[in-house]
């Protein structure tokens, strides 16, 4: 960890769209992807087979964002999110 100002730019520069973390491959907008997923699954616009789809998308982006440390970071306000990352953490620490 550093002290100074990070950019994008340090993490993923501009022509690259992917990076490794701990073993982990992050591609370049996994997050806007997964807050444009919970902004349509908070829509509430979906019949259930949608929603199940949703969520299944939303979960396989997961160890991206874990990955990120953006979990470390952030407490999800939709309650279906929060479940899902605490799902994923106890099966990290198992």
């Amino acid at each position: 960890m550093t002290n100074k100002l990070i950019k994008p730019s340090d993490v993923l520069a501009d022509a690259q769209n992917e990076t490794t973390i701990n073993n982990i491959k992050v591609r370049k907008g996994t997050i806007a992807a997964l807050i444009q997923n919970i902004q349509v699954l908070e829509s509430n616009t979906l019949d259930e087979i949608q929603k199940i789809s949703l969520l299944e998308g939303i979960n396989a982006l997961i160890p991206a964002v874990v990955a990120i440390g953006l979990n470390d970071c952030v407490s999800w306000k939709n309650p279906s999110i929060q479940d899902l990352f605490d799902k994923y953490n106890r099966k990290e620490v198992s």
